[in-house]
């Protein structure tokens, strides 16, 4: 079941994906509490499932791309990552944790070229499905 929960969470329901990943941490060894909460999840899915996802709300199918990244104050690991929108809904999106940064332009830099690949295979997956222009 919280295989299902993280699908759900991660295609369609992303607001669930914070309650879908701690109820994985326990999937190995679960307890009455836990199966109590994953009936509560699916609940909650269920009852508003109005709330999911919608595609091609309007907006075309050009895509927008958002990337950012994040350096420690005191130095340390970078947070980069990007998402991606087409016709109002995210198609996609990476957050990844970086090498140490020599500069904050460095890291900008390389969140915009992880963007820029993601762009690449989207344009790519579009023209498959006929969406390109």
């Amino acid at each position: 079941m919280v295989g299902s929960l993280l699908w759900i969470a991660r295609f369609a329901r992303p607001e669930a994906l914070a309650v879908a990943v701690l109820l994985g941490r326990h999937s190995a060894g679960p307890t009455r509490r836990h199966l109590e909460a994953v009936r509560r999840a699916v609940r909650y899915l269920f009852c508003t499932r109005s709330l999911r996802r919608r595609m091609w709300r309007g907006g075309g199918t050009r895509p927008v791309v958002w990337a950012d990244a994040s350096v420690p104050a005191g130095g340390g690991r970078t947070v980069l990552g990007y998402v991606a929108t087409m016709a109002g809904s995210e198609v996609m999106h990476r957050t990844q944790r970086g090498a140490v940064a020599l500069s904050v332009m460095g890291t900008e830099a390389a969140a915009a070229a992880s963007a820029a690949g993601a762009v690449m295979w989207l344009a790519c997956a579009m023209e498959d499905y006929g969406l390109g222009g």
